[in-house]
């Protein structure tokens, strides 16, 4: 039960980054580093508030991904004799 709270916290933190970021025209949430991995963003602060929650999408994506990895492949191990 515990091992999805990574992903569901991700997965919440980028719906309330997407949410803050349409209905606060004078701030905006984001992650600091993207403008050192995507130049093109420096200036538009619009921009980096969407590819943050892009990027806390992602993330919640495939943190999510490898926990029902992790449990198909236990639950396989139990069923095989």
């Amino acid at each position: 039960m515990f091992g999805y709270l990574t992903a569901v916290l991700l997965l919440a933190a980028g719906g309330y980054v997407l949410w803050y970021n349409a209905h606060h025209i004078d701030s905006v949430v984001l992650l600091p580093f993207l403008t050192t991995f995507v130049p093109s963003l420096e200036g538009d602060l619009p921009a980096q508030g969407r590819v943050s929650a892009i990027v806390l999408f992602a993330l919640g994506g495939l943190a999510l991904l490898w926990r029902l990895g992790r449990d198909i492949r236990a639950a396989r191990r139990r069923d095989t004799p």
